[in-house]
C-alpha cells in the first residue's frame, strides 16, 4: 500500500457533483464552501480547489502531464460537491476488498484467504502501527489500513523487497498455500533501496525515474519467479509516462525480464490495472477476487 504524501495531498474525485459556474462568475456566492475547478484526462475529470482574488479565479498551476510551481488564473467551469483523498478511497475500496476475500472463510476451514497489509513511502513501514501481520479478521486489518501516516517519496523497489520478506516466511511456514500480493501505487517510483528521505529522483534529469524504477524491475521478478502472483494497481492515474512504469514493471515481471516495455500483453490484461477512479478500482478488487478464489 502507498503511503507516498500524494495520497493525501492528492484528491481521487468529487461525488455530489453541482456546476455553479454562472452563479459564481462574479465570485463565490457562498462563504466558506471550497469551489473546484477541473481537467478532462481520458474519459474522467480530475478536480482541484479554485479561490477568487481581485476579480478573476485562480488555481494551482499543473496539468497532467506537466507539473510545475506557483499560481494560474483558471477560467473554465466552478463547481461544488464532497471530495476526498486518493487515501480515503483506497481505504474504504480496501475495506470492501477484505469483505469480499476473507467471505470465503467458513466455520469449518476458517484460514482460506489470510491477508497482511504492508505499507511503503519513501522506504518501508516495517515496525509501524499501519502493518499488520497474517490475519483472517477485517477489522484488525482496517485498523492498520485507516492509520493516515505518509512521507514523501515512492520507494518501489523497497516495497518488493518487503513483499517477497513477508510472502517467503509464510510459504515456509504453509509451504501448501498459494501467494498473492496485490502492489497499489499512486505514482512512479522516486527512490530505491537504501534510501531515505523522499523523492529523491524525482524526474532526473535524461531519464524521467528510470533511476529509481530500474533497480526495482529485478525485485517484482523475484515475486513472479517464486511462484508468487503480483497485481499491479496504478491508483488515480496523472499520466502516461508514470502510468507506464507500472505497465513496464508487470511485462517485465512476467517475462522473465526480456520484456520491458508497455506493449499491451496477456500479463497486462491479467495482472495491470490502470484504476483512474474509484469505480474502476472497486472493479479491479472484484476481478482480482475472482481469480484468487
Amino acid at each position: 500500500m502507498d503511503r507516498s504524501s500524494s495520497m493525501v495531498d492528492n484528491y481521487a474525485e468529487l461525488s455530489n457533483v453541482t456546476d455553479v459556474t454562472a452563479e459564481t462568475l462574479n465570485g463565490p456566492v457562498s462563504e466558506g464552501t471550497i469551489y473546484y475547478g477541473r481537467e478532462q484526462h481520458h474519459s474522467n475529470y480530475r478536480y482541484f480547489p479554485i479561490w477568487y482574488n481581485n476579480g478573476s479565479w485562480y488555481c494551482d498551476n499543473f496539468s497532467y502531464e506537466n507539473e510545475v510551481s506557483g499560481t494560474a488564473q483558471y477560467d473554465n467551469g466552478r463547481y461544488t460537491g464532497n471530495i476526498e483523498s486518493r487515501l480515503t478511497a483506497e481505504q474504504t475500496a480496501l475495506s470492501s476488498l477484505l469483505n469480499s476475500l476473507l467471505s470465503n472463510n467458513t466455520t469449518t476451514d476458517p484460514e482460506i484467504i489470510e491477508v497482511s497489509i504492508i505499507s511503503f513511502g519513501n522506504t518501508r513501514f516495517e515496525g509501524k502501527a499501519t502493518e499488520v501481520p497474517w490475519t483472517t479478521n477485517h477489522d484488525d486489518l482496517m485498523v492498520g489500513i485507516n492509520k493516515n501516516t505518509v512521507t514523501s517519496g515512492t520507494n518501489w523497489e523497497e516495497s518488493l523487497i518487503y513483499a517477497k520478506e513477508i510472502a517467503d516466511a509464510k510459504k515456509t511456514e504453509e509451504p501448501d498455500q498459494d501467494l498473492f500480493v496485490i502492489f497499489l501505487t499512486d505514482g512512479e517510483p522516486t527512490a530505491y533501496s537504501g534510501e531515505t528521505g523522499g523523492a529523491l529522483h524525482y524526474d532526473d534529469v535524461g531519464g524521467g525515474f528510470v533511476a529509481a524504477y530500474e533497480p526495482a524491475r529485478n525485485d517484482a521478478l523475484a515475486l513472479v519467479t517464486a511462484g508468487y502472483k503480483l497485481y499491479g494497481i496504478f491508483t488515480y492515474g496523472s499520466g502516461e509516462e508514470q502510468i507506464g512504469y507500472l505497465k513496464r514493471l508487470i511485462n517485465y515481471s512476467y517475462s522473465g525480464g526480456t520484456n520491458d516495455t508497455t506493449a499491451e500483453t496477456a500479463a497486462l490484461s491479467e495482472y495491470f490495472y490502470d484504476a483512474q477512479n474509484t469505480a474502476i478500482l472497486y472493479s479491479a478488487f472484484e476481478n482480482i477476487v475472482s481469480s484468487i478464489t
